[in-house]
């Protein structure tokens, strides 16, 4: 499965999770082409009780998973994951 695309996840969260995200708008403040880690978004508080962080971390195995910010033309912009699946 690896490097496929999970449609059933992308519904999950942007049904469920990404309204309630608190990392969405600290994302979009990140400069671009740069990579961070996904618990840089989270306070310590807030990684114990985020449901959205919580989700990335047991759903979709994310907690460890690095993001870069990308730039795509015509003022596109791309986040782009990269995690270790188990």
């Amino acid at each position: 499965m690896c490097g496929e695309r999970r449609r059933d996840l992308e519904r999950l969260w942007f049904e469920n999770y990404h309204p309630v995200d608190e990392a969405t708008p600290r994302v979009r403040r990140l400069p671009f082409n740069q990579t961070f880690h996904i618990t840089d978004l989270y306070s310590a508080e807030e990684r114990e009780a985020s449901a959205a962080y919580n989700a990335l971390r047991t759903i979709a195995h994310a907690g460890n998973a690095m993001e870069g910010r990308l730039q795509g033309s015509n003022g596109s912009r791309i986040l782009w994951q990269i995690q270790r699946l188990r």
